[in-house]
């Protein structure tokens, strides 16, 4: 069954997905660690969102500190589906050279760049 509201909450526990993710990379980001992961194909798929194509989880010390979603093409997001947190930096951005939309939700106390 399709979810239209997302699995991820900022501040969460990595063991919450622990086996539904796929290792990316470690980041360092100002003083902060990152281990970024990917949602696995079977999470990605239970997601009902147009045009979803990528998702990225950014957790510090098992937390997690921010999600980027990634949409082909130019896509205006209803909030309410995404936005599960009340202390966060929202960014929404439309790449027009690689014809994507990207939203970047993430915990303010992490100073992202």
């Amino acid at each position: 069954m399709k979810k239209n509201k997302p699995p991820f909450t900022i501040g969460e526990q990595y063991e919450l997905h622990e086996f539904e993710l796929e290792d990316v990379e470690t980041l360092l980001i100002g003083n902060y660690e990152y281990d970024v992961y990917r949602c696995s194909k079977k999470l990605f798929s239970s997601l009902d969102y147009n045009r979803l194509i990528d998702v990225l989880l950014f957790y510090n010390a098992d937390i997690l500190a921010r999600v980027t979603y990634k949409f082909e093409g130019y896509v205006l997001l209803e909030s309410t589906k995404l936005l599960i947190c009340n202390k966060c930096d929202i960014n929404y951005i439309y790449d027009r050279e690689a014809n994507l939309t990207i939203l970047e939700i993430k915990d303010i106390k992490h100073k992202f760049q």
